[in-house]
């Protein structure tokens, strides 16, 4: 999972491969309603709401809430280059290797 350097409202979910390991992020801030499909799981004995994304290659979160909820999970180093759909690259902080029910 990695843990981007963004607002909360500039989050994206959905990626698709490239082949320079460089990954497309969408994100809407629309206002309106999503149409996502969300789940409640536990992310390292912690529930959370995530929006489900069957194509996504990566699950990333924001910083904010990796610290309210994550930061005694260390981050590690990760060489994922993250970018959203109009090509803009997402500044991550690191990955954080989880356990997911």
């Amino acid at each position: 999972m990695a843990v981007n350097d963004q607002t909360p409202d500039e989050d994206g979910i959905q990626s698709s491969n490239d082949e320079l390991s460089i990954f497309g992020l969408f994100a809407t801030n629309s206002g309106r309603a999503s149409k996502g499909y969300l789940i409640e799981v536990e992310i390292n004995g912690e529930s959370i709401n995530m929006e489900v994304d069957t194509a996504a290659d990566f699950s990333i979160m924001g910083r904010d809430t990796y610290i309210k909820r994550f930061k005694s999970f260390p981050l590690q180093n990760t060489d994922v280059n993250l970018k959203t759909y109009p090509n803009e690259t997402l500044r991550t902080c690191g990955q954080m290797l989880c356990k997911i029910v």
